[in-house]
């Protein structure tokens, strides 16, 4: 993903939204099973056949079965205002990170990105957001409902998934295996 999002340098809303829902879903299974990432990443993410997000590097990951206080882990841009501030945390973490991706594949930056790792760690604990002009409302609602300080006060991962700004961009998954298809068809006639 690191890779695609690179050479794009950011992503239309509707690839960001596909992406996204996936991710969602992915994360879903983790925390369905009490497993927290801890460390959702452009970096960490890899594009399957379909164009679904599979989830990789499960160096940080951690059972949730109870609160969690532990040493700053991760990569700092993601990391939730919880842990930087080593308060106990859970599978908040990874929605807050899962909106630090949001933003980052449609600005081609995370959102509290700055020139130290001190300002990027005030940054983070500021909570302040400032969006691109070139983000629609949908993409500032969406972002700003999961970028919140309280992890309690972001949107489940449920929510995300219908979230009116999700379900207006994201492809299904039968348009995105057609297309697929359409492409594997259009080369194999190429080598006839």
């Amino acid at each position: 993903m690191y890779k695609q999002l690179s050479q794009a340098g950011r992503f239309s809303e509707k690839r960001s939204a596909r992406y996204l829902k996936s991710l969602a879903r992915a994360l879903s299974y983790c925390h369905e099973r009490d497993v927290i990432h801890r460390d959702v990443k452009p970096e960490n993410l890899l594009i399957g056949v379909e164009g679904e997000i599979k989830l990789a590097d499960f160096g940080w990951a951690i059972r949730s079965d109870v609160p969690i206080r532990s040493p700053l882990c991760g990569t700092l841009d993601y990391l939730a205002p919880e842990m930087v501030s080593g308060s106990e945390h859970g599978p908040g973490v990874d929605i807050w990170a899962l909106g630090v991706v949001a933003f980052e594949f449609m600005a081609g930056f995370p959102p509290f990105e700055a020139k130290s790792f001190e300002d990027t760690y005030h940054s983070i604990l500021s909570g302040h957001v400032s969006y691109p002009s070139h983000f629609s409302a949908g993409v500032k609602d969406f972002v700003g409902r999961i970028l919140r300080q309280a992890p309690q006060e972001r949107l489940s991962l449920a929510e995300i998934l219908q979230h009116d700004w999700i379900v207006a961009n994201s492809d299904n998954a039968a348009e995105v295996r057609n297309n697929l298809l359409d492409s594997t068809v259009n080369l194999e006639s190429l080598r006839a």
